[in-house]
Order: C-alpha cells, then sequence, then structure tokens
C-alpha cells in the first residue's frame, strides 16, 4: 500500500463517519422535535385540566354555599311551621321521602341440597 491507497482510505473513513453523523442528526433531530412536539402539547392539555379543575372548584364552593342558604332558609321555614302549627310526622318532607316499590320476584327458587341416593 502506497501513501495515495491510505489518503483514499482515510479519506474513505472521515466521509463515511460524516455520512453517518449527518444522517444521525437527521434522525434524531426529527425524533426529538416530534417529542418537544408532544411535550408541548402535553403541557398545554395541562394546562387546560388545571384551568377546568380551578373551574369545578368555584363551582363546588358555590354549589355548598347556595346548599348552606338552602338549608338556613329550610330550617327557618320548619321553625316557624313548628311554632304555628303542629306538624304531623306523614307530612313532613314528602318530597324527600323514598317512594317504596315492590322488590321484583326472585329470579331462582332457593334450592336445596338433596342427600345421594347410593344403590
Amino acid at each position: 500500500m502506497d501513501l495515495s491507497m491510505m489518503a483514499m482510505l482515510a479519506g474513505g473513513i472521515v466521509a463515511g463517519a460524516l455520512a453517518a453523523g449527518a444522517a444521525a442528526w437527521w434522525l434524531w433531530g426529527r425524533r426529538l422535535a416530534a417529542s418537544l412536539e408532544r411535550v408541548a402539547k402535553l403541557e398545554q392539555n395541562r394546562q387546560v385540566s388545571d384551568q377546568f379543575a380551578s373551574q369545578a372548584r368555584r363551582q363546588i364552593g358555590q354549589l355548598q354555599a347556595e346548599m348552606a342558604e338552602l338549608r338556613q332558609q329550610a330550617a327557618r321555614s320548619r321553625s316557624s311551621r313548628s311554632k304555628t302549627a303542629p306538624v304531623h310526622a306523614e307530612q313532613d318532607d314528602l318530597l324527600l321521602r323514598e317512594v317504596q316499590r315492590p322488590s321484583p320476584a326472585e329470579p331462582f327458587p332457593a334450592t336445596q341440597i338433596l342427600p345421594r341416593s347410593r344403590p
């Protein structure tokens, strides 16, 4: 091997390394860009879900305040009713009482274990 062959071999190795580096740069660059895009979307979705959660917390607080107000009104109306006229147990909270529904028929009859008959 003479010097020119060695130079060509070294040049080929350097060119191959540069080509491999460029291919790796392109491939990993695409993957990195795609992963960065996914991270950005996830961050945006996290922010939106945080906004929804804070809005839900505000709504829950408002509903709890309304429920407290309604409970106070109901307590006041009960106390005023109890002062004016006696309330029968059957008339108290008719709307909140559960409706007695007939129980559905049992789908399978009660079973018994029969003794084995031995021959």
